[in-house]
């Protein structure tokens, strides 16, 4: 199923990937951790999607992803989080998976039920999180706004509900005027 879901999810028809993606929102929460190993390989095609032409794969891509959000934990995502990430193009979708990873990572789960009870945030010392925030944090300078936001925003939530040590030793270990900037940054989303 898995193997589908990845050959397919990218098609360049839209209606292709319409049915790719609504099967994927029905999918996720029926399998269960299931599909946990796959991850690595279900979300990275799912963020280019999100900046797709049309409005209703957009819209089932963001389904799918808060499917993927509210069915794994912080720590079983985190990885596909950072191929997301690695493999993403566009300035669009590195926003995506910034905004996405906000809500994953400080325990809101997939972001669609905000008055649920919050799930774990991303563990504490894990050397997934600590490659998150080492490849978060050069995007705090990106040229584009909306990138530079997210990324703030992402790395003071990693700070404030996950682990505060991972950032503070990745801004010790970083030249003195890039922490700086970072640390300005990083303040206007505390």
């Amino acid at each position: 199923m898995a193997d589908a879901f990845v050959t397919h999810v990218g098609d360049p028809h839209h209606r292709v990937a319409h049915a790719v993606l609504e099967a994927m929102v029905e999918a996720v929460p029926a399998t269960g951790l299931a599909l946990e190993p796959e991850l690595e390989r279900l979300c990275p095609p799912l963020f280019p999607r999100l900046v797709d032409a049309k409005e209703s794969v957009r819209g089932l891509a963001s389904a799918a992803l808060a499917a993927v959000g509210d069915a794994f934990p912080a720590d079983a995502i985190l990885p596909s989080l950072l191929a997301s990430l690695e493999q993403a193009k566009a300035p669009r979708a590195k926003t995506g998976v910034l905004e996405f990873a906000l809500y994953v990572l400080s325990g809101q789960g997939g972001g669609t039920r905000p008055g649920a009870a919050t799930l774990s945030p991303a563990s504490a010392g894990s050397p997934s999180l600590k490659k998150w925030v080492a490849r978060v944090a050069p995007l705090v300078s990106d040229r584009h706004a909306p990138l530079r936001a997210a990324a703030a925003a992402g790395l003071a939530a990693v700070h404030a509900r996950a682990d505060p040590v991972a950032v503070l030793k990745h801004l010790a270990a970083m030249p003195l005027s890039e922490a700086a900037a970072t640390c300005r940054a990083v303040a206007q989303h505390a």
